[in-house]
């Protein structure tokens, strides 16, 4: 399988149309893909995508068209995500309200008499355990065949 340079891709692009698609650079893809994912975070901002964009298409890493589709793109998820904030946001405090509202309706309402402590079951008296049959002595160990010799005394001196 032979490279294409520069020039090679540049005519085909030109030649057949559609091509740009399969023949696409990795870092323009590296580009799109990255992009998308950082839309998601609460830190992004449109203006780091426009500059990002602006970028590939002055290398001609991306057209122009696809850089303001994926543009559109991410200020759809970014609309989105703030909505989705919002409504978050705005259940939070309706929980909180209806929470205080319950709160509030226990302190005025009437207090409910605590239930009597229940009484202790009598237990039944205590019966010894019966004694455990004494464990059998052990065996013997068996004698080894080995006879031991008495140490020598030591050496006289002469």
């Amino acid at each position: 399988m032979t490279e294409l340079g520069g020039a090679q891709i540049s005519n085909l692009m030109a030649t057949l149309p559609g091509i740009a698609l399969v023949l696409r650079s990795p870092v323009a893809d590296a580009f799109v893909h990255t992009l998308r994912l950082a839309s998601r975070s609460p830190d992004f901002s449109i203006g780091q995508a426009e500059e990002i964009l602006s970028y590939a298409v002055r290398r001609n890493l991306m057209s122009a068209d696809e850089s303001d589709r994926l543009l559109a793109e991410i200020r759809e998820q970014i609309r989105v995500r703030g909505e989705r904030a919002a409504a978050k946001s705005e259940a939070r405090t309706q929980r909180k309200a209806e929470g205080a509202a319950k709160s509030a309706g226990k302190a005025k309402g009437s207090v409910k008499a605590k239930a009597a402590p229940k009484a202790k079951a009598v237990s039944k008296a205590k019966i010894p355990p019966k004694a455990k049959p004494k464990a059998k002595a052990a065996a013997p160990a068996p004698k080894s065949k080995v006879t031991k010799t008495k140490p020598k005394p030591p050496a006289r001196k002469r």
